[in-house]
């Protein structure tokens, strides 16, 4: 299938799935050969691609904020602007990973309901038990690796503020008077970005984790 086409199909069938019409969602992708599981998945690998890149753009932004207030007063508009950017972008980051949770959130539930409603109908007595147990176990994985998405976008929020006052703080004292504030102000956003950074690896074993079960 066309690449195009597929970016569209996607987005269209992930609007259909947000404003609530699931069973169209998950009948269309039936179509194409994939069930709630494989659905959820696709969703976990993106989130998990999501949280790296924005490792990686948080990384970035901290190795700027730890060279701002060592350049020069010519330089300061140069670093406003990459780390104005950086927010930017994080800011994105931020929203679809909280857009990618709602999503798994969905799917999951709409799969665990199907599982368990399938369970009940197995007449022998050990199969049924066998697939409430499994499904009680991916349950408790599932729980783990969300609170480990949650975990870190909770601690996105701050520390995108602290950032946002940082950049606003060199727009509005782009001059050399401002270069010996910086170095207080940067260390404590720095602060934060180097723990975000560790809580994101830690997400991040947790999704591959979890992933290896599916």
């Amino acid at each position: 299938m066309n690449r195009r086409l597929v970016i569209f199909l996607s987005s269209l069938l992930l609007t259909i799935f947000m404003v609530g019409c699931s069973s169209l969602y998950y009948a269309t992708w039936e179509q194409f050969g994939k069930e709630k599981r494989d659905l959820l998945r696709d969703s976990v690998v993106t989130a998990r691609h999501e949280q790296k890149e924005a490792g990686r753009q948080f990384r970035d932004a901290l190795t700027q904020l730890q060279q701002s207030y060592l350049v020069t007063p010519t330089q300061l508009q140069e670093r406003y602007e990459q780390l104005k950017e950086q927010h930017r972008k994080l800011t994105s980051r931020y929203d679809a990973l909280d857009t990618r949770i709602t999503k798994l959130d969905r799917i999951a539930t709409d799969l665990f309901q199907e599982w368990r409603e399938e369970a009940d109908t197995i007449g022998n007595r050990s199969f049924r038990q066998q697939s409430i147990g499994q499904l009680d176990e991916t349950r408790v994985r599932y729980s783990a690796m969300r609170s480990a998405l949650v975990r870190t976008q909770d601690r996105c929020r701050p520390v995108l503020k602290k950032l946002n006052d940082y950049v606003l703080f060199l727009k509005h004292n782009l001059n050399a008077r401002a270069i010996g504030a910086l170095q207080g102000e940067a260390d404590d956003v720095i602060e934060g970005l180097t723990e975000l950074i560790d809580e994101m690896n830690q997400s991040i074993a947790e999704t591959d984790a979890f992933i290896e079960t599916l």
